[in-house]
């Protein structure tokens, strides 16, 4: 595990060449974090049930001593965590989190952060320069891509040819828009972040043969009673 500091402000960092990386790296020990504090979490904007259409953040909140002062004068904010875990010997990688807050109290310094997704918050669908309607695999790309460097999009491979009308509201992020055009297309959103240079935008079905399985890896498992199907 790696917290890997930038020199530039997140909106910066989106729109490097997929060199996000620019400052130094820390690298991490179990001695670092505090005893069972570092929690994996995906969620959408409503807790209640995972609805079609959703653009599922993932994130990880953590706390690590600085009894020694190791992680003295560096930019929280401007940093990005890398992290691979061991479990049973097994490594799981788990991607890359952009830290959007802190809070040191004592010898203690509890972080949250979140995945590309929240980057995809920053920018207006206005911003993005989309002629409508549009072939819907072509909306994506050019959205995922916007802001961003090397962003895969997997998942879409029957779903060219379907066309897309403007929603007419310019001010939806780029999230807001991915997460409409999947409702259009009956599937989720979720970002996977495969290096520290490259990310990969997936589109899945639910599984409701698995009781409404929404993606099972080995790294998450996301699960609900019932699902809401809306504007389709």
């Amino acid at each position: 595990t790696a917290i890997r500091e930038l020199n530039k402000s997140i909106t910066d960092a989106a729109n490097l060449d997929g060199e996000i990386s620019t400052g130094s790296k820390i690298d991490l020990t179990d001695r670092d974090f505090v005893s069972n504090s570092l929690v994996f979490n995906e969620s959408t904007s409503n807790s209640g049930e995972i609805t079609v259409g959703a653009a599922i953040i993932s994130g990880c909140n953590f706390t690590l001593w600085n009894d020694t002062g190791k992680f003295d004068g560096y930019d929280w904010n401007n940093s990005v965590i890398d992290i691979t875990l061991v479990i049973n010997g097994e490594s799981v990688y788990m991607g890359y989190y952009y830290i959007i807050s802190h809070t040191e109290k004592g010898d203690t310094i509890s972080v949250e952060a979140l995945d590309t997704l929240k980057i995809m918050d920053i920018h207006m669908l206005y911003e993005v320069g989309i002629s409508w309607p549009i072939d819907a695999v072509s909306a994506i790309n050019q959205l995922a891509n916007y802001g961003l460097k090397r962003v895969h999009v997997i998942g879409l491979e029957n779903e060219s040819g379907i066309m897309l009308y403007d929603p007419k509201q310019d001010k939806m992020t780029v999230r807001d828009a991915i997460s409409y055009i999947a409702q259009a297309l009956g599937k989720y959103a979720i970002i996977r972040g495969t290096s520290i240079n490259e990310t990969t935008l997936y589109f899945g079905w639910y599984d409701t043969s698995k009781a409404y399985d929404c993606g099972v890896t080995f790294s998450h498992d996301l699960r609900t009673e019932d699902i809401t199907v809306s504007g389709l």
